[in-house]
């Protein structure tokens, strides 16, 4: 199984990590945010380097082609040994308006053929 678990957006701060859908802009206009995007990979190869990402904004590259290097004391094997592999991007959205929304894409592949895809949106009020 190489999938993507679970992809959110959230903000640092009171919110911890827990995932959000909206933001609100109390009206304002040209805002910029600080979001988080959260990601929980399972991948069951031998190499969790071996898969690679790509994350969208709004069809826009995020990140071109980032892969799954961390150390292997941070990367976490389940009992079927599949390795749970977390991951934040970190951004700052600008100009922000009312009655907007930003859409997020994640993609995992391999060797250019796309294992899974995952779609959140943030919808600012």
């Amino acid at each position: 199984m190489n999938k993507i678990n679970y992809f959110y957006p959230t903000i640092q701060g009171a919110s911890g990590l827990i995932p959000i859908t909206n933001l609100t802009t109390d009206g304002k206009k040209n805002l910029s945010f600080i979001i988080s995007l959260i990601i929980g990979t399972i991948i069951d190869e031998n190499d969790p380097n071996a898969i690679t990402y790509q994350c969208f904004l709004n069809d826009e590259i995020l990140v071109s082609q980032g892969n799954f290097s961390m150390p292997e004391e941070l990367i976490q094997r389940n009992s079927f040994g599949e390795y749970i592999v977390p991951t934040v991007i970190n951004l700052t959205i600008n100009n922000i308006n009312p009655n907007q929304r930003s859409k997020f894409t994640f993609k995992i592949s391999r060797n250019g053929e796309l294992l899974d895809s995952s779609e959140t949106y943030l919808i600012y009020t």
